[in-house]
């Protein structure tokens, strides 16, 4: 469970055996034990009994779908992972198939730049890269309102000439 703690003797796996759940920051407790408290209990069926225990806290942004592709995704949750795939025939995946919800991570290209909505032209787009791949030079690029970092090895930074 993203950002649990438990304390106690973690490797005691006795029935009744109880450990204390918390949360580590940022996120909180939220819920209670079958015992209507913070402790949880090694249940007769060798189950943990957490009654409606979690930790709730931030999570990342939604990834969207590609366009003409689909993206499997269960949360988006700390250590959640978004994997891509392509409709298209002979299409892939540029410069990964996953990403991976890291909290924390500093991501220059998801920061909100104030602008709601606008036209934004082909030679406003430039990459860090010496050669770029076909069909993913800069003036194809195109904003939109959601995304998660990518890998740093592996992505291609773009910028984008706002004229601000």
């Amino acid at each position: 469970m993203p950002g649990a703690v438990y304390l106690g003797d973690v490797t005691d796996r006795k029935m009744g055996s109880t450990l204390e759940f918390t949360c580590r920051q940022p996120y909180t407790v939220v819920g209670r034990s079958s015992g209507g408290d913070q402790k949880i209990k090694c249940a007769s069926d060798a189950t943990w009994d957490l009654g409606d225990l979690r930790c709730e806290g931030p999570v990342c942004v939604d990834p969207g779908y590609p366009y003409d592709g689909q993206v499997d995704l269960e949360s988006v949750e700390e250590g959640a992972i978004a994997k891509f795939s392509c409709k298209r025939a002979g299409y892939v995946p540029f410069p990964s198939d996953t990403l991976q919800c890291t909290l924390g991570a500093s991501c220059v290209l998801s920061e909100d730049v104030g602008i709601v909505s606008g036209f934004v032209p082909d030679g406003a787009f430039s990459d860090n890269s010496d050669s770029t791949n076909l069909g993913y030079e800069p003036h194809h690029a195109r904003m939109g309102s959601s995304g998660w970092c990518g890998a740093k090895e592996d992505f291609i930074f773009l910028s984008v000439d706002l004229q601000r």
